[in-house]
């Protein structure tokens, strides 16, 4: 069930949003999007359709051609990466991004620490406790799905208000997947968080998801969970 803030302001909303790599054709095309508290909406979409785009772009990575993104009513366009982290949104990159060098609590620690609460770490001990075992140890020592479940433990322990994922259970096992998405909602569901989820395995991603938004072209859209599984199933 989703959620709306007191003064009924979307987390995010953006508006007619234009995003294209160094001078060239656009990637993102007037996008118009919204997101509301306690809410996991799935991006999806073919390669090449600006998934990673739009969440770079959010997340400060990539500055818009034009058009506006609202975080809980403050206008976020344009803004650093660190800044727009330290005003609540944690983000994903594809393939996850850990400390090799590090151990868990260190990368853990470090995470939790950059400008944000200390003695977050419990947090990703709740939702991942295998990481609790592995605790002193290097993360370039753990095994893929260990560091997955670490790289989005780093993001949970910042206490996020928004995370944009990108493919958070990209080359690993069914049942970590589902594992690993189930935690998502988890965090999700339990704390004043919202969620945009691009997902590799649709399936799972629409199952879990309060609505999904196809992405074509640059171009975003709405979808019907159950007009999606019938295409799937097609």
């Amino acid at each position: 069930m989703t959620n709306t803030n007191e003064n009924n302001v979307p987390v995010l909303k953006v508006s007619d949003l234009n995003v294209a790599y160094f001078t060239g054709k656009n990637i993102i095309n007037n996008l118009n999007f919204s997101l509301q508290t306690k809410e996991v909406v799935a991006i999806i979409g073919g390669n090449g359709t600006g998934k990673s785009t739009f969440l770079k772009a959010l997340a400060g990575l990539l500055k818009p051609v034009s058009g506006t993104v609202l975080f809980h009513g403050q206008d976020i366009t344009g803004l650093p990466p660190d800044r727009i982290s330290r005003m609540g949104i944690g983000y994903l990159i594809q393939g996850g991004e850990v400390f090799s060098g590090l151990t868990v609590l260190e990368n853990l620690s470090l995470a939790a620490n950059n400008g944000h609460k200390k003695g977050q770490t419990e947090t990703a001990y709740h939702y991942f406790p295998q990481l609790e075992k592995f605790k002193n140890k290097r993360a370039g020592l753990l095994s893929g799905g260990e560091r997955q479940m670490l790289a989005i433990a780093m993001v949970m322990v910042r206490q996020p208000k928004l995370m944009l994922l990108d493919e958070p259970s990209a080359g690993l096992a069914q049942g970590l997947v589902e594992m690993i998405l189930d935690k998502i909602v988890a965090y999700v569901r339990e704390h004043e968080c919202s969620a945009i989820l691009v997902e590799q395995n649709i399936r799972q991603a629409i199952k879990r998801a309060d609505k999904a938004c196809k992405l074509n072209k640059g171009e975003i859209g709405q979808i019907l969970k159950e007009t999606i599984i019938q295409e799937l199933i097609k």
